[in-house]
């Protein structure tokens, strides 16, 4: 091979992270829809590893190499990232390497993680490994994803955690009493309650709870909701103090806790929504906040 195809002969470069013992990872979605594995690591935990550099050439010059960490806000509306976390450190000074596999180590002692990894709506939370090889051709990047999760200990779900009691009228054929036992939850809870029926004189066909995630961006300037998951509670017609019981499990469905304040960016916040439908499809709804938590979870 001669000089000038050297130059420029990309090496490879695999990042190695060390994952913490028995930690779950990370499921997400990528821009696919399709679910993605990364390790998981908690608020300022270091990150540590190797990056492997193979050569394609008999040599390969650069300028040195450099490891980053970056956290990232992405708006997937006007496609600009707002970065959090930018941490640099330099792992090679400028040389030329001859062996066909190198190895350097890193590592990124208590790095503040306070965010957790997020796929949303309109709106991501990432965090990434940066590999960047100046040659003398152009920067040379490789990146790698990892999770970070911030679960809260139980005790989180005893504070406040009144129950919700809403009364739903429609003038006057309909009254009833939505109460569920709580107003928080675990992202793998199950909520309960009852609905009873003071007055019905409108003909009710169907009745279903909803789970709604609202993202708000930078004040109101980008709101999006979207229906998670929704549960048929009634099928036909009640009756005078009829009660229904209610048992919605949210285990199956991919809830996130409650952001109140992403970096003063944005929020995610979770609503339990009651829909009435009458004999006519007309839809009748009303909706109460929850707040959600993720909980250390059993190996």
């Amino acid at each position: 091979m001669n000089f000038f195809s050297s130059l420029f002969s990309k090496p490879n470069v695999e990042i190695i992270l060390n994952e913490i013992p028995k930690r779950r990872s990370v499921y997400l979605r990528d821009e696919s829809r399709n679910r993605i594995k990364l390790p998981s690591f908690y608020d300022r935990e270091n990150i540590e590893g190797k990056i492997i550099l193979s050569l394609n050439s008999n040599s390969f010059s650069h300028n040195g190499i450099k490891m980053q960490i970056f956290g990232l806000i992405e708006n997937k509306m006007d496609k600009k990232n707002f970065e959090f976390i930018s941490l640099s450190k330099d792992i090679c000074p400028t040389s030329k390497l001859i062996n066909q596999i190198n190895t350097f180590e890193y590592s990124f002692n208590n790095v503040e993680k306070i965010y957790e990894s997020y796929r949303g709506i309109n709106l991501n939370i990432k965090y990434l490994i940066r590999v960047i090889i100046e040659s003398k051709i152009r920067s040379l990047v490789w990146e790698r994803e990892f999770g970070v999760v911030n679960p809260v200990k139980r005790e989180a779900l005893e504070i406040l955690n009144d129950p919700i009691e809403m009364s739903v009228g429609i003038e006057e054929w309909l009254h009833l009493i939505f109460y569920l036992d709580r107003s928080k939850y675990t992202t793998k809870d199950v909520i309960t309650g009852r609905i009873l029926f003071k007055k019905v004189t409108l003909n009710l066909k169907m009745m279903a709870l909803e789970i709604i995630k609202k993202e708000n961006y930078n004040n109101g300037e980008l709101s999006s909701n979207k229906t998670i998951c929704r549960f048929e509670i009634m099928d036909g017609a009640p009756v005078k103090n009829e009660i229904i019981p209610i048992r919605f499990f949210l285990s199956p469905y991919e809830l996130t806790p409650t952001y109140k304040n992403v970096n003063n960016k944005f929020s995610v916040r979770y609503f339990i929504n009651l829909v009435i439908y009458d004999s006519k499809d007309k839809r009748y709804f009303k909706q109460h906040e929850i707040i959600l938590y993720r909980i250390p979870r059993i190996v």
